[in-house]
């Protein structure tokens, strides 16, 4: 008897990681940390001159499924990273350079110990003058939560999710840095 309640619990536990309420990756936890990327120099070309035209792609989340990643919580927190590293142009002024971000893809698993999320996005940026193109590339980055970061998989899977949202701005970020 005390084995079948032990089990019928492990069964729900179960359950209960594999089913339940997913929410959407939350744009705070998308953005690079301030010390994985180093400031722009002081005379760079693109030093507050970045205006974040648009952002396409994303999913919002339904609750009953999996865990996504809303556009507007990226247009969020693209702002906020280029912002940080003062990139991104004053309010109420125009820019130089218009930016315009399309997320293609987010690859999830769809179960597992460890979900490794892969994001894959296009950065197109444009000077407004000259319509030259000043930047565009693809990247894409990956990220695993484990199951020691969250034992509940909507959670694992939402913190896969921003991290690889993460680690793709910060590429961007890093390669915008590298521009002459």
């Amino acid at each position: 008897m005390k084995r079948k309640v032990i089990s019928q619990i492990l069964l729900v536990l179960f359950i209960y990681t594999l089913v339940g309420c997913a929410s959407g990756a939350r744009y705070g936890a998308m953005i690079p940390d301030d010390r994985s990327i180093l400031p722009a120099p002081e005379n760079f070309f693109l030093k507050n001159a970045i205006t974040l035209k648009e952002v396409t792609g994303g999913e919002e989340t339904n609750p009953m499924w999996t865990s996504e990643v809303g556009g507007q919580e990226l247009k969020k927190a693209l702002e906020e990273s280029l912002r940080r590293k003062q990139l991104l142009t004053p309010p109420n002024t125009g820019g130089k350079y218009n930016l315009s971000v399309n997320l293609e893809k987010v690859d999830q698993p769809m179960f597992g110990f460890s979900f490794t999320v892969t994001s894959t996005a296009d950065y197109l940026l444009r000077n407004n003058e000259t319509k030259d193109i000043t930047f565009d590339q693809k990247i894409s980055a990956s990220y695993t939560a484990t199951f020691g970061d969250a034992a509940y998989g909507p959670t694992r899977l939402k913190l896969a999710n921003e991290g690889s949202i993460r680690e793709n701005i910060r590429q961007f970020i890093e390669k915008l840095l590298l521009l002459n």
